[in-house]
C-alpha cells in the first residue's frame, strides 16, 4: 500500500506472521536497495528508532515492525503503519549522503 507522509509517498507492506505460536502483524517499509545502504550507520542508528527495527529483506534494506494480532485493533494498526512510514522515511535521506558519525540523527529517543 501507499501511505502519504506530508508531500511524500511510502511503500509499505503488512502481513501476518506466526511467532510464539501466535498470529503477529509484520509490517515493512523499504529504505534504499542494499547496495547504496550504509549499514554501519544504519545498524548504529537502529538503536534509535521509536519504532521497528532495520533488516535487508529481498535485496532491500528494509524498517519492520511487529505486533500480536491479540493486541491490536483497526486503530492501533493504523497508527503503526503511520508511524512506520514516518521512521522510514526520515531514513531515506542518511544513504543519499556521506557516512556520518554513526547517527546522532533525528529520532524520538534522545540521550
Amino acid at each position: 500500500m501507499a501511505v502519504r507522509v506530508g508531500d511524500a509517498t511510502v511503500r509499505v507492506r503488512g502481513e501476518c506472521v506466526t511467532a510464539f505460536d501466535e498470529e503477529w502483524l509484520l509490517v515493512l517499509s523499504p529504505i534504499v536497495i542494499e547496495g547504496r545502504a550504509r549499514l554501519r550507520d544504519a545498524l548504529a542508528l537502529n538503536m534509535r528508532l521509536a519504532l521497528g527495527a532495520l533488516a535487508i529483506e529481498q535485496g532491500w534494506l528494509v524498517l519492520r515492525a511487529t505486533q500480536p494480532l491479540t493486541v491490536l485493533d483497526e486503530r492501533t494498526i493504523a497508527r503503526t503503519v503511520e508511524h512506520l512510514a514516518q521512521e522510514a522515511l526520515r531514513l531515506r535521506p542518511l544513504h543519499m549522503t556521506e557516512p556520518t558519525d554513526g547517527g546522532q540523527a533525528f529520532f524520538h529517543f534522545g540521550e
